[in-house]
């Protein structure tokens, strides 16, 4: 068995000591076996030609010996249990929906998920189809966070086909200029 000619550690084959990391002295090459002649035969035999023994590639240097931490020596503890805390409320969004499973599928009167009538719609429909208090209440119930979402969402839809109907009608008034300014211009230029 082998040992480090540096700390006398035992090496077990290996090309570096493991505590102190100096390389180990090579060991003796052992001679390669020597093929004995064959018997004459008639005809002349190829030559035995020999491989070479493989070289063994060293490890890289290291620097230092690895010493274990003193925290590894250390047991391990476990850590404390970690408590949560309790889940909040439902939110006041989820109350209605939870009437409405509990009263046969219909919202509570007065909640903003109240169903909205067909009447109603006919309702604000005619409000909103004078021409400057019909435009000022869509922007104040499209803003607005209390009253019922269908009447919410319905004068946002209003103001959304408006802006609508506005981009077109001016589209179609640049047009007609564009076309009217050409009939005239054709017309004066060669008419007289």
């Amino acid at each position: 068995m082998d040992t480090c000619t540096n700390c006398g550690a035992a090496l077990q084959g290996q090309a570096f000591c493991t505590v102190c990391g100096t390389k180990a002295a090579p060991a003796a090459p052992i001679p390669a076996p020597v093929a004995q002649a064959a018997p004459p035969i008639a005809q002349a035999a190829p030559p035995v030609v020999q491989a070479a023994p493989p070289i063994a590639q060293a490890a890289p240097p290291v620097a230092q010996a690895v010493q274990p931490m003193a925290y590894m020596a250390q047991p391990v503890q476990a850590a404390a249990p970690v408590s949560y805390p309790p889940p909040a409320p439902a939110a006041p969004a989820a109350q209605p929906r939870q009437a409405m499973a509990a009263g046969g599928g219909k919202p509570p009167k007065g909640s903003p998920y109240a169903v909205v009538g067909a009447w109603a719609f006919v309702g604000y429909a005619i409000v909103m189809a004078i021409p400057l208090v019909g435009f000022i209440v869509a922007i104040v119930w499209a803003a607005s966070s209390s009253g019922p979402l269908n009447r919410r969402n319905y004068a946002r839809a209003m103001l959304l086909l408006w802006v609508l109907a506005l981009v077109i009608a001016v589209l179609c008034v640049a047009l007609s200029w564009a076309g009217l300014l050409q009939f005239v211009n054709f017309n004066f230029n060669y008419s007289w």
